[in-house]
């Protein structure tokens, strides 16, 4: 019984730090973003990087600082644009 009980906690605390974990990425800066760099193993598509984007702006004012908040919207804009630009027919 105190096995199962331990076994039961045990989980319940895993469950619990990851929802902390997931809770607090949500609310931080994403630097990959700001400075425009991604990992060597990963490379997102321009909607994924939209989607990003609007969710980092979405954070706003607690999160970021007036001058990222500007270069994020730039940022979305130009992805914006190239993406419209790539779906243009004839080019």
């Amino acid at each position: 019984m105190k096995k199962v009980i331990s076994v039961v906690l045990s989980v319940a605390l895993l469950a619990v730090s990851f929802a902390a974990n997931a809770a607090i990425r949500t609310n931080s800066k994403d630097e990959r973003l700001l400075n425009g760099k991604n990992s060597a193993n990963q490379v997102d598509s321009l909607p994924e990087k939209i989607t990003k984007y609007k969710v980092a702006l979405a954070n706003g004012g607690n999160v970021y600082t007036p001058e990222e908040i500007h270069s994020l919207k730039s940022k979305l804009i130009e992805a914006e644009n190239t993406l419209h630009e790539l779906q243009e027919p004839g080019k």
